[in-house]
């Protein structure tokens, strides 16, 4: 599974960075209690204590620089009509993310990034929030 990670690097500049999950077969039961199935399947278990919310934003639009408060993984579920985020980087790449995509943002230091929805559309996402 690929996601996008979004980190300050040591130019204090945020920066992307394509990342592959390694899905492989390993010990599920420290994380839970698993159907069959899932017991067998290829898993990628995040290393870290982890916490979820679900968000429906509407127009949210960060149009100043900002960073992030906590590392986590954002999870893009729905949006108007496979609508996409704009997401600025301050090194100056800018890209598109829409229903499915999932980002690693960790850029909590330096300039940060700018995100954009277009004015009168909602998005649906998840937040995962990673322990320090």
């Amino acid at each position: 599974m690929a996601l996008v990670r979004v980190y300050n690097g040591p130019d204090g500049k945020s920066h992307f960075e394509d990342l592959d999950l390694p899905f492989v077969p390993q010990d599920t039961t420290s994380v839970g209690r698993l159907n069959p199935v899932n017991q067998r399947s290829p898993v990628f278990i995040v290393p870290e204590k982890i916490q979820g919310m679900f968000f429906e934003t509407q127009s949210e639009s960060y149009k100043e620089w900002h960073l992030n408060r906590q590392r986590h993984y954002l999870f893009l579920i729905d949006g108007d009509g496979g609508l996409t985020d704009d997401l600025w980087v301050s090194d100056g790449e800018r890209r598109q993310f829409g229903r499915g995509d999932v980002l690693l943002l960790e850029d909590m230091e330096g300039e940060g990034h700018i995100s954009m929805l277009p004015d009168g559309h909602k998005r649906l996402w998840c937040a995962v929030m990673l322990a320090d």
